[in-house]
């Protein structure tokens, strides 16, 4: 199979109808790249849609899905290995996945289905496994009078920097979280943490400590003798 036949195949593997991936530099200049990075499947169906990602980014038996038009998944560099990282873009328009530098999961699984719906994490955070981010409430809720849909329109979740979210985490629409924080395990997030330095638990979750703050060191310091 010759360079240019096998150029070809990869065109039409990822549906290229004006879908792009493109490669970003720590100078922040892009560069268009016609496959997937090792360790990640991207798997097109639509139109203009885009997936820009750091050119230091370490995948690890990730799959992304874009369905729809214009749509952006766009990821920092991180040092840090991504591993386990599934994002399903549902048939739509306009959804935005923006992940800041230097972030690391172990295992994680995204939702965005309605138009115009975005999902932001900020700088240095850390997924744990079993991490579940759904920005939707998938089927129509009616009003039992009226038939009117309740729970249409786009849906938001937004994380800021240096955020450690713990084993089985499980963030729903509408919510935020500050800066510093840390998300204990098995935390149902239902509603917005706008407050820096706390740590957020149970289901569903609520403010369990305040003044605190994290860092990826394993382990407690030895004691000094």
């Amino acid at each position: 199979m010759t360079l240019k036949s096998i150029e070809k195949w990869i065109r039409t593997r990822i549906k290229n109808r004006h879908n792009r991936i493109y490669l970003r530099n720590p100078a922040g200049k892009l560069r268009r790249i016609w496959w997937a990075p090792s360790g990640l499947r991207i798997n097109f169906q639509g139109r203009d849609n885009r997936v820009i990602l750091g050119e230091q980014c370490r995948f690890r038996h990730c799959r992304f899905n874009v369905i729809g038009q214009n749509n952006l998944i766009d990821i920092d560099n991180s040092a840090y290995n991504i591993i386990g990282f599934n994002v399903l873009l549902a048939n739509g328009s306009d959804r935005k996945i923006i992940i800041g530098a230097d972030f690391s999961s172990e295992s994680c699984e995204v939702i965005l289905v309605e138009d115009g719906s975005s999902l932001q994490i900020g700088k240095d955070c850390m997924f744990s496994s079993q991490i579940t981010l759904r920005n939707s409430d998938s089927h129509n809720i009616l009003d039992a009078q009226s038939g009117e849909i309740l729970n249409a329109g786009p849906k938001h979740i937004c994380l800021g920097d240096h955020v450690w979210a713990g084993y089985r985490c499980t963030f729903l629409k509408n919510i935020a979280v500050g800066n510093n924080c840390i998300i204990g395990a098995n935390s149902v997030v239902t509603k917005q943490f706008n407050q820096d330095c706390v740590a957020i638990a149970g289901s569903p979750a609520r403010i369990v400590k305040t003044g605190i703050n994290w860092n990826r060191n394993l382990g407690l310091p030895k004691s000094k003798r």
